[in-house]
């Protein structure tokens, strides 16, 4: 299952540019105004961070700044612990999904 951890417009571009809206099973984000929607132009839906471990996600794509990278791998060591993979969609970010 996976993932983006993200509901900004960076992460709704990188996933409606791609057209992986049928790979991406679920959208994170700790704003109580976004829970319960969806991201646009798809029909993903935004859940709490707790749903990183609640859904049984393996891979979590972070469409969010490098300082908040940081912080959300830090505060969701669990998710990390149990095998689960953060990867960034920024290719010069250091947890980038795919290194140059």
């Amino acid at each position: 299952n996976i993932a983006m951890f993200g509901t900004g417009h960076a992460a709704c571009l990188f996933i409606n540019l791609f057209k992986i809206t049928d790979l991406i099973d679920l959208a994170i984000d700790d704003n109580e105004k976004k829970i319960g929607y969806y991201i646009p132009g798809s029909k993903i839906p935004i859940y709490s961070s707790e749903a990183l471990t609640s859904k049984k996600i393996n891979l979590c794509l972070l469409g969010v700044s490098s300082e908040s990278e940081e912080k959300i791998i830090k505060k969701h060591e669990t998710f990390k612990n149990k095998g689960g993979i953060f990867a960034s969609i920024y290719p010069t970010s250091k947890y980038a999904i795919q290194k140059k």
